[in-house]
């Protein structure tokens, strides 16, 4: 630490230290914005001109409001791969941090 620059000090001390904090801050916030469903049918039903549509709305229109289940299922799937994908990514990254604070 003699002689490290204030950066050098958050880049190799601190942020290691925090990472698996903010790994997890990430985390929850990740999974947060992936079930807003709610929130933005409550408030606009997709929006004036589909400005709010998300891929949960747009499953929810294709299969409850066009009767088209196929094409809402496919879009709940593509939904469900995403966030296997996001939270398998963001356990990887919350192993390795904790791997490295432990060790």
């Amino acid at each position: 630490m003699d002689g490290a620059t204030p950066s050098a000090i958050l880049r190799h001390i601190t942020l290691p230290l925090l990472a698996p904090f903010i790994i997890l801050a990430v985390t929850f916030r990740t999974m947060d914005s992936l079930r807003i469903f709610d929130v933005i049918y409550a408030t606009t039903v997709g929006g004036p001109a589909d400005a709010t549509t998300n891929l949960h709305m747009l499953a929810f229109q294709y299969a409850f409001q066009w009767y088209q289940m196929g094409k809402g299922m496919a879009h709940a799937m593509v939904l469900l791969a995403l966030v296997v994908l996001a939270s398998s990514v963001l356990l990887a990254w919350w192993n390795r941090a904790a791997e490295r604070t432990a060790a």
